[in-house]
């Protein structure tokens, strides 16, 4: 017997948990992953019987001061690293920010993070 992990109207993330077993039938914007379906974007859950799908947000993200967010380094400056959030405005990492090492003035800074690596920060 297959277990609902989220129920109807729930907010959901990428990567999170719909449904465990095959009673379920994923739709858009949510995959079959083994015995599990999952989230592969922000949105509502809508279960119509059998079928688990997601009704995509359709605004921008707005972080706030102590956000975890996941982005994609899209630019390099000599002092930062402009990471894409999918919010409004880039996400910047400073170079004191982005690694524990001592970083020297004019230094490769792809040699730390690099054009379109993805980071988890705060």
């Amino acid at each position: 017997m297959g277990e609902l992990k989220a129920k109807d109207k729930d907010i959901v993330v990428p990567g999170e948990i719909l449904s465990i077993g095959m009673d379920f039938l994923p739709a858009g914007g949510a995959y079959r992953d083994g015995e599990s379906i999952i989230a592969s974007q922000v949105g509502f859950v809508n279960i119509s019987g059998r079928l688990i799908k997601l009704v995509p947000l359709k605004s921008r993200y707005n972080p706030r001061v102590g956000d975890i967010v996941v982005g994609k380094v899209e630019d390099i400056t000599l002092s930062n690293w402009f990471v894409n959030i999918n919010s409004f405005n880039m996400g910047v990492i400073p170079l004191k920010d982005g690694s524990s090492d001592y970083i020297p003035k004019g230094a490769d800074l792809t040699q730390y993070i690099n054009f379109g690596d993805y980071v988890v920060a705060e």
